[in-house]
Order: structure tokens, then sequence, then C-alpha cells
């Protein structure tokens, strides 16, 4: 079934049988964009061959600007993320009010957000992403990065959603720097 449509759209492309359909330059708009600036012929919806070119653009700009990155004091840092999962400072609590073990990659990944201008969270549901972002703006605060600095993106509605849900959850451990005994 879907094995031999997908062929039999190949064999057509080959063809050039969707050439009034596609576009191969900046100019045209057509539903489709056949991109040849890499070593692949990659394909797109027209819409999203616009975001992605625009999206890349601004990553490659933002990565080029020489502002320093938030924190460089190892020994800050390591205190920050102390305090950050003490008990009276860590955002979520088990039974006995003990604050939740931290997990050793979602650390490295608070210390790899915390000494660079750009990152990405990543991670399946339940490996915490959520957390992790309320973290790193608490860290970000901390050094005084304004929030006005600060740039959140998803990729989903629901992953904004979620985003905004869990800032507007933690906004005063967020912004209450007296949660970190430093």
């Amino acid at each position: 079934g879907g094995e031999k449509r997908a062929n039999d759209f190949l064999c057509a492309f080959l063809e050039n049988r969707y050439a009034r359909l596609i576009a191969t330059g900046e100019s045209a708009y057509l539903p489709l964009v056949l991109d040849l600036s890499g070593e692949k012929r990659l394909l797109y919806f027209q819409k999203y061959h616009l975001h992605e070119k625009r999206l890349k653009k601004w990553m490659e700009a933002f990565l080029e600007a020489k502002d320093p990155a938030p924190f460089e004091d190892p020994g800050g840092l390591t205190r920050l993320i102390e305090s950050l999962y003490s008990e009276s400072g860590s955002l979520r609590t088990g039974s006995g009010n003990v604050p939740i073990v931290r997990d050793p990659l979602q650390v490295e990944a608070l210390k790899l957000a915390a000494r660079s201008r750009f990152s990405i969270v990543s991670g399946g549901p339940g490996t915490g992403k959520t957390s992790l972002m309320v973290n790193i703006l608490r860290c970000m605060v901390r050094v005084g990065i304004p929030a006005s600095r600060m740039i959140l993106a998803a990729p989903t509605g629901r992953a904004a959603h979620r985003m905004t849900e869990a800032l507007h959850k933690n906004i005063n451990s967020i912004l209450n720097l007296q949660d970190m005994d430093l």
C-alpha cells in the first residue's frame, strides 16, 4: 500500500512530472520546494522551508554574537546548582518533604546551559525537561540576566502550553532569590 505509493511518487518525481508543483529557486511560490543547497536533495512544503531557513539564519546570527556566556565561574555555578537542589530550593519534594533526587544528566544539562548562550533541551516524556527549564531560568535570573533577554520556544502548541503552565506554576521560585542559600 503505502510503500508502493511512495515508490510511485519518487518515480514520478524523478521523471519531473510534478514540476508545476515544485519550486527550485527563491522566486517561485509553489506548494513544494526542492532544496539543492546541500549534498542531498530535500523536498519541503513551502512554508516549512521558509521557516527553517529563517530559524537557521536567526540561530547563526545569535551564535555569532559576541556576548559572554552567562555564567563563567565554575565554583559559583556549583554552589548555585547545590542551592537549586537543596531542601529549601528544590522545586519538587517526595515523601517527608525530602527533595527529589537530582538526575546527573539534568545537572550536566544545567551546567551546559549555564555556560552557553544557547541551549536546546530535548527528551522523551517524563525525562524532566520542564523541571530543567525552570532550573535554567532560576540560574539565569540568579546571575542577573533579565527575563527580557531570555527566549523560550517549543516545537508544538502542546509543548508551549506545558511550558507556559510550568512558568506560571513556578514563577515565584524563578523570581524569588531568597529560595537559594548562597
